[in-house]
């Protein structure tokens, strides 16, 4: 999209114009400084001498003072123009970071730069999307789609671009495959893409030696952008065509949302027991069927862990979802466990069973164990059903975490910094609880 050169010549105006402008371009490499330079030299050079503003006023091009490979300054307004690699040490009036996410010490950076530039002056700072776990992604973590005096957070789509396109013959039909379903659909700013754009998008798209890249340079969402520069579990366009179905919230227990109404068939529950620290923590509550997978109900809230929790899983009950009731053992199940076998449906848990190799003895576990053993088999069979279309539905909330779902140095399957994957376990076990038959009461 050009932005570091439309920058770049706006700010070149603003030196030639006004006095005393102290204007710095960070350039992350020696190369990428020099080809920007050169855009910035050579529309000075362009310039004609007398320059008649929207004001109708005459003004001169002013004179260098002097004229290096980085820097130009003018002799008549004392105002400077530099594209540099190096910013420690120096003091300005506005400030452009190009492609800040592929520099490698940037929080380095932004430690000893931010506080040299006057607090109603300009800083701008862009990239491409370089992957998770950097200052850049950090940043739009922070302030997108969060109202700040301080920042504001820009996402710019390929569709601002009006040469995005491709000419459509009258008898030509443009057919996506189901990976680019979504661009069938109104866009994040509401946007209806038309088949000029959709040709232009799927020839690109069909072009790339690995197509996922297609959705790193051309991303539709910020999510998309970021996911696809790292090692996502999940495919970007296989999340983008999860459905997220209609739901009402229930009458009687706030945020419960009921997706559909229970039917004969058996469901799977899954029960995740937290206590709300610092507004960090959150209870959930899935209820899928059993064969289908389907969605049926979801909560997700901060709430007792125990009486209350309990009381969502009898309302449920109530409301004739029936099956099997798993939850995973953590630092507030007991308090949970407490509770539920005061309840008569208590036999609907999921039972784990142990041999006890001492005593031969067989021990009874009322939860859920995520460890070495079991949390491969449960996020493989996991894998399969998101990308086999064995899911085809998901919440909202989750669907959001999938984004984030990538792998590690160690390659394995995390949340990436700043972010959750409690839904996602919550949801890979849920359809471990498939396996289990419901008790008759």
């Amino acid at each position: 999209m050009g932005i570091t050169t439309n920058e770049a010549i706006s700010w070149l105006d603003d030196a030639v114009i006004f006095a005393n402008q102290n204007i710095w371009i960070l350039a992350q490499v020696d190369t990428t400084r020099d080809e920007i330079f050169d855009k910035v030299k050579t529309a000075y050079l362009k310039l004609p001498d007398a320059l008649r503003l929207n004001d109708w006023k005459t003004r001169y091009k002013p004179l260098t003072k002097y004229s290096t490979k980085k820097e130009l300054e003018f002799l008549d307004n004392h105002s400077k123009i530099a594209v540099i690699t190096d910013s420690r040490g120096w003091t300005w009036s506005k400030l452009h970071i190009s492609e800040f996410a592929f520099i490698s010490n940037a929080w380095e950076l932004l430690a000893w730069t931010l506080p040299s530039v006057p607090k109603d002056w300009d800083i701008i700072i862009e990239s491409t999307a370089n992957g998770f776990w950097n200052e850049f992604e950090l940043l739009r973590h922070k302030y997108y789609n969060n109202d700040s005096y301080e920042w504001s957070c820009i996402f710019l789509w390929w569709w601002l671009m009006p040469e995005y396109d491709l000419p459509v013959e009258k008898w030509e039909v443009v057919k996506l495959p189901p990976e680019l379903e979504h661009l069938n659909k109104p866009m994040i700013d509401g946007t209806v893409l038309t088949e000029w754009q959709k040709k232009r998008y799927l020839n690109m798209y069909n072009s790339q030696t690995n197509p996922d890249y297609a959705f790193q340079e051309y991303p539709s969402t910020p999510e998309e952008a970021f996911l696809n520069t790292w090692k996502p579990v999940f495919k970007a366009n296989v999340i983008k065509n999860l459905i997220c179905p209609e739901y009402t919230e229930d009458e009687i227990i706030p945020d419960l949302r009921i997706y559909r109404p229970a039917t004969e068939k058996q469901v799977s529950f899954w029960i995740d027991t937290s206590e709300w620290v610092n507004g960090w923590d959150y209870c959930s509550i899935e209820v899928r069927d059993r064969e289908t997978a389907q969605l049926m109900a979801c909560y997700y809230w901060h709430t007792d862990p125990w009486e209350w929790l309990c009381n969502i899983v009898d309302r449920l009950i109530d409301l004739w979802y029936w099956g099997r009731i798993g939850w995973e053992k953590n630092n507030t199940w007991y308090a949970f466990f407490a509770e539920a076998k005061k309840r008569e449906r208590y036999v609907l848990c999921y039972v784990n069973e142990t041999v006890d190799r001492t005593y031969d003895k067989i021990t009874q576990e009322i939860w859920w164990v995520t460890n070495s053993k079991t949390r491969p088999i449960m996020m493989a069979e996991y894998k399969v059903a998101i990308n086999k279309w064995l899911i085809t539905e998901m919440d909202d909330r989750v669907k959001a975490e999938l984004f984030t779902f990538i792998y590690d140095d160690k390659m394995k399957e995390v949340a990436q910094v700043g972010y959750h994957d409690d839904w996602i376990m919550a949801d890979a076990i849920c359809r471990q609880m498939r396996k289990y038959p419901v008790p008759e009461i």
